[in-house]
């Protein structure tokens, strides 16, 4: 139709949800009461990224500016779970991505348990079970304060173990130990003091008494018992 004209213009349409998260970079293993950093691996540069941590409790992040990177602090009490990073943008979302996060914690104080196998110069201390505890330290004192330590029983290393024989030890004394959990974490607070006596040696010689019971090629020899003899040498 004469005198009818056109014009055309060009709309820039922004790019939809077709990329996202291809993975997000750290280890998969921390410890409580830490802080570690992470990254992502992402095809597209003009995406918001959101952190989060699903299945698990106890971690916070700080994100940098472009949400490419996050410092998490995991709390003395957090718990497994795995972080989460989603991608979205004015058009949408992108694909997230997950890393699944073992919390290792601090091993707690062990709990205590009786000695066992005593003697005159020995016994074996033993101690209850501490989960995620990979060995033991152990302190041995002759006084409860632990103001002193018997030779060699100061922060001793035992294996993932509950029991240690103490030996070289003096007759009719009583010690007292206490142990500390350890993993690469951390190591526990001191367990509840325990201690033994051990058997006293005899003080007294025995006395002797008539022998008894005397014939021509033999008698039956007599002597009072004594407190803390196991045999008679004559």
């Amino acid at each position: 139709v004469a005198g009818v004209g056109s014009a055309t213009r060009d709309v820039y349409v922004a790019g939809g949800p077709g990329g996202g998260v291809s993975a997000i970079n750290g280890s998969s293993s921390q410890c409580a009461g830490s802080t570690a950093n992470y990254t992502i691996t992402s095809n597209n540069a003009n995406y918001n990224h959101t952190w989060s941590y699903a299945n698990g409790t106890g971690v916070t992040f700080v994100t940098s500016a472009d949400g490419r990177s996050a410092t998490a602090t995991f709390a003395s009490n957090a718990t497994s779970g795995q972080i989460t990073v989603n991608s979205t943008n004015a058009c949408g979302s992108g694909y997230g991505n997950n890393l699944n996060v073992t919390v290792i914690p601090v091993p707690s104080a062990p709990g205590a348990a009786a000695p066992n196998s005593p003697s005159c110069t020995q016994f074996t201390a033993q101690w209850a079970f501490t989960s995620s505890a990979t060995k033991y330290y152990i302190d041995v004192s002759t006084n409860s304060g632990f103001s002193s330590f018997v030779s060699g029983y100061n922060n001793l290393a035992d294996g993932n173990v509950t029991s240690y024989v103490l030996t070289g030890l003096n007759p009719g004394t009583t010690y007292y130990y206490r142990v500390r959990a350890y993993n690469n974490c951390g190591t526990s607070p001191s367990s509840t003091t325990m201690n033994y006596a051990t058997t006293a040696s005899p003080t007294v010689a025995p006395t002797v008494t008539a022998a008894t019971s005397i014939d021509c090629n033999q008698a039956v020899l007599n002597w009072n018992s004594i407190t803390n003899a196991t045999a008679y040498y004559l």
